[in-house]
C-alpha cells in the first residue's frame, strides 16, 4: 500500500509525520525534494549568510514568497522545511542501518553527491549517471575521492561518458559495469525485460551487492 502525505513548508508537522511513519511502518520513505530545495534547506543550516546572499538573486516573486513562509514559520516556531528533514532523520534512525542509495540519470547524479556529503550513506547505484546539473554542480569534481562503493553502468554507447564521470572514484571502490552482450539500455531500462540483455546488467548487480554483505 502507497500512503501520500501532504505537507507545508511553514508548519511544525515533524510530530505528526513521526506519528503516520509509527502507524504505518513503511518499508521505505520516498521524499520528494528536488535538488534546489535540497541545497536550500542545507546552505540554510550550514552557512546562513551565504543562504541569504543567494535569495538576492531569486527573481522577485520567489523573494517575496520566500520571505512570507519564512515569516509564517518564525509566527509558528519552525524552520521551512524541517518537515522534509524531519522524514529523513526519521528513516535514518529508525532502520539502524548503512544506507544504500539507487537512483538513474539525474537522480543518479545526485545520488553520488549525496553520499560523498553524507555519513549515512554505505554504498551508491547510480544508472546512467551525468552532468546535469552544470554550472552549479559538476558531479566529477564533487565525488572525486568518493571511498564508498559505488556500482555504476549504462548503455554501451554511453559507457565512456558514464566512466569519465565518476573517473575520480578510486579504482578500490568503483564497479563501472560496461554490457558485453548488446547495446543495452540507458539508465532503469538496462533493467527492464524489454532490453535484450538485462540479465547481464541484473548479475553485476547482484554480484556488487553480494560484496557489500
Amino acid at each position: 500500500m502507497i500512503t501520500l502525505i501532504g505537507t507545508g513548508h511553514v508548519f511544525d508537522l515533524s510530530s505528526a509525520l513521526t506519528e503516520i511513519f509509527d502507524e504505518k511502518q513503511p518499508d521505505v520513505i520516498c521524499e520528494e525534494l528536488d535538488k534546489q530545495r535540497y541545497n536550500a534547506i542545507m546552505m540554510k543550516k550550514s552557512n546562513p549568510k551565504a543562504y541569504e546572499d543567494a535569495k538576492k538573486n531569486l527573481p522577485f516573486i520567489y523573494r517575496m514568497l520566500a520571505k512570507f513562509q519564512e515569516s509564517m514559520a518564525s509566527e509558528y516556531g519552525v524552520n521551512a522545511g524541517d518537515e522534509m528533514l524531519a522524514a529523513i532523520n526519521y528513516a535514518f534512525e529508525k532502520s539502524q542501518l548503512p544506507v544504500i542509495l539507487f537512483g538513474s540519470g539525474a537522480n543518479g547524479s545526485l545520488c553520488l553527491k549525496i553520499a560523498r556529503e553524507n555519513d549515512n550513506v554505505r554504498a551508491v547505484v547510480a544508472l546512467s549517471p551525468g552532468e546535469y546539473f552544470l554550472p552549479d554542480i559538476n558531479i566529477r569534481d564533487t565525488i572525486t575521492d568518493l571511498r564508498k562503493p559505488v556500482f555504476v553502468t549504462s548503455s554501451l554507447s554511453e559507457f565512456p561518458y558514464v566512466k569519465e564521470v565518476v573517473s575520480g572514484v578510486p579504482e578500490d571502490y568503483l564497479k563501472a559495469f560496461e554490457p558485453k552482450m548488446g547495446e543495452g539500455g540507458r539508465g532503469t531500462l538496462s533493467l527492464s525485460n524489454d532490453t535484450e540483455n538485462h540479465s547481464e546488467y541484473w548479475l553485476a548487480l547482484l554480484l556488487f551487492f553480494k560484496d557489500l554483505v
